[in-house]
């Protein structure tokens, strides 16, 4: 785990909030402040369309003004009923025409016949014809004629081959604006480039005018064509970062869709937007870094470094245990009062120290006497084993008969001769009496025997008393032996106890290893690991209770196994096997394992358990370090002359 101090820990949380904010200051100037820009700037868009589209109505309304003024002369009156013959050569000239920037003129009757008729190219270059607009008549009904009032008339879009055809209709009247309605006059004006050109310089909006049906026409025009419900409907297309292009459509006299007009408007409005957004973010970051900056130096002066003193005020104490030391911050805040409340934890800590300190060496005390009396209790069965059985022979002594006999020779001294030759139990004495010797001698082995293995429990128990009572002094009394002679010592003190619960004890040592060791420590970790082998072998029929004790050495290890067939221990009982007053026997107490394992650790060792499984036997093994616990020659290995003694019996 990373470890971060507070001082970075509080300037991480504060840039980060000063981070937060700037990227909510940030989304919310892009959320509401700039898409303000946006629709200002979509809404301006519409607003140049609508002006190209007026600039659009402007012409066709300067073209209805100029039709009005030729629609009412008495001139053009007559020349349509047919009175003045003269009025075409003088008047419908190419000169007229293009100081009105007129393409076509058509003088109508009031039956729809044409009068008269001029088409002109402004340029020169080509003769110019509509017939989308009429050719020898008007029909009845024309949408250009359909105005019968005399100061109304109509204007409109007309789509040609040759383009959109502006045309402008108004009935022929006096001048004093009186009827009645003699025909009328119609005029077209192209909407060619040349015409888009000066209304765009007008509205100084880039604009583009296509028919419908126009090949070269964009695909965004197109799109604004198909989702067109009525004229005056605009559609933005915004995919563009440099300029919006925004198109719509106008209707002909006919009422449909007719033309589409194309704008492209730069979008400086939402640049400018942009601009001011960066200028406010940027302000706020400022902002942000100074106050995260004002913020650490405030926290750092007022919490941080108070609290760096105490920490390290309080590492001190852990590092050097002087519990007298004090923090020495006085301030009238929480700090201070932290302070003052460490200081007065360190005193009260203190003096639970000195009282823990006598607590623990009076536990320890009881601890050592606890674990002295376990071991010496295991000492002691085997000297009970050992004592039970001399009080037994001796019980069952066949020194009175020896005795009787002894008696009958005495009272029989007088005539002993006789009393041997002919008496029949005279007869008999001699081979009783050598019978009972030889009975007395194999009971007199016998309890040699038991008396010394009495004599090795007491004195390994009194060995065991002087240890316990030397346990704060410093090193081990280390002592060199023969590895077998060590497991044979072992293997003979609680011989008694094996035999009597018929037990079958084998041990399997390396004949050639000696071992330096503390002999009564690594004497009483055996004792303790056999008695707990031969305790585990309770539930087992007499036949198969068996234990072995194998000792050999591998590499720089000298290993030691006690292995039993006995009730097996699970998997979580192994892991708590060593732990202190864990036992898995109804009377135990927990103190042995825990002992074995805590004085191999004290020989530079470790002791460790397994077992398959309930019902499967145990393996208990120390493992101690060559360095310490053994030394071999060359030719010794594992299997190399192993020695192997039994005791017990089977029953």
């Amino acid at each position: 785990m990373i470890r971060m101090s507070l001082q970075t820990r509080i300037a991480a949380i504060v840039a980060f909030i000063a981070v937060a904010f700037a990227v909510a200051g940030y989304a919310i100037n892009r959320r509401f402040f700039y898409e303000q820009f946006v629709v200002i700037e979509r809404k301006a868009a519409v607003d140049d369309l609508r002006r190209c589209e007026d600039a659009v109505k402007r012409e066709m309304h300067h073209l209805a003004v100029w039709c009005g003024d030729w629609a009412a002369w008495d001139a053009a009156y007559s020349f349509v009923e047919g009175a003045n013959n003269a009025f075409a050569a003088e008047n419908i000239t190419e000169e007229s025409m293009k100081n009105t920037r007129c393409n076509a003129l058509w003088f109508v009757r009031a039956d729809g016949q044409i009068v008269a008729q001029k088409t002109l190219d402004l340029t020169g270059t080509e003769n110019l014809t509509f017939p989308e607009v009429a050719v020898d008549r008007f029909p009845s009904g024309h949408p250009l004629l359909s105005k019968q009032s005399l100061d109304r008339g109509v204007s409109g879009i007309v789509r040609t081959a040759r383009g959109p055809l502006l045309v402008a209709s108004r009935p022929i009247i006096h001048s004093d604006f009186t009827g009645p309605i003699a025909g009328w006059f119609v005029c077209g004006r192209l909407l060619d480039a040349s015409a888009v050109s000066a209304l765009a310089e007008q509205t100084h909006v880039h604009f583009d005018v296509w028919d419908v049906d126009a090949a070269d026409i964009p695909a965004e025009a197109q799109e604004a064509v198909r989702v067109a419900t009525a004229p005056g409907d605009a559609r933005i297309d915004d995919t563009s970062g440099e300029t919006l292009r925004v198109s719509g459509t106008m209707n002909d006299v006919f009422g449909r869709t007719a033309l589409v007009i194309h704008a492209e408007v730069p979008r400086e409005i939402s640049q400018q937007g942009a601009q001011s957004m960066e200028i406010a973010t940027t302000s706020t970051a400022v902002a942000g870094i100074a106050t995260v900056a004002v913020l650490l130096a405030l926290l750092s002066f007022t919490v941080v470094s108070p609290l760096r003193r105490l920490t390290e005020h309080a590492a001190r104490i852990g590092r050097d245990a002087d519990l007298s030391a004090r923090s020495g911050i006085v301030r009238n805040d929480e700090i201070g009062a932290l302070a003052m409340e460490f200081d007065g934890m360190v005193a009260k800590l203190a003096e639970s120290r000195n009282l823990l300190t006598e607590t623990a060496r009076r536990a320890g005390m009881a601890d050592i006497a606890r674990g002295v009396m376990h071991n010496i209790g295991n000492v002691l069965t085997s000297a009970n084993v050992s004592a039970v059985n001399i009080s037994s022979a001796l019980k069952q002594s066949r020194s009175d008969g020896l005795v009787k006999g002894l008696d009958l020779v005495s009272e029989r001294r007088a005539d002993l001769a006789q009393f041997l030759a002919v008496d029949p139990c005279g007869k008999i004495l001699p081979e009783y009496l050598a019978k009972a010797a030889s009975a007395l001698r194999s009971e007199r082995a016998e309890m040699i025997a038991e008396a010394e293995k009495l004599r090795a429990a007491i004195a390994h128990a009194a060995d065991i008393i002087a240890r316990q009572s030397e346990f704060d002094s410093a090193g081990s009394a280390a002592e060199t032996l023969p590895l077998a002679a060590a497991l044979t010592g072992a293997a003979a003190l609680v011989e008694p106890a094996f035999r009597r619960h018929s037990v079958v004890l084998a041990t399997h040592a390396d004949r050639d290893v000696s071992i330096t060791v503390d002999r009564t420590k690594l004497t009483q970790i055996l004792v303790n690991l056999l008695t707990n082998a031969k305790e585990a072998l309770a539930t087992r029929e007499v036949s198969q209770r068996r234990v072995n004790l194998r000792a050999h050495v591998m590499g720089d290890r000298l290993i030691l196994r006690v292995e039993d067939n006995g009730a097996g221990l699970t998997q979580d009982q192994v892991a708590r096997a060593f732990e202190r007053g864990f036992s898995t026997k109804h009377n135990g107490r927990g103190y042995g394992l825990h002992y074995c394992a805590v004085a191999a650790g004290e020989l530079g060792g470790r002791l460790t358990m397994s077992s398959d499984g309930p019902g499967l036997g145990a393996v208990l093994t120390l493992d101690l370090p060559v360095a310490q616990g053994a030394s071999h020659p060359q030719s010794s290995s594992p299997s190399s002359a192993p020695s192997a003694t039994s005791v017990g019996s089977q029953a």
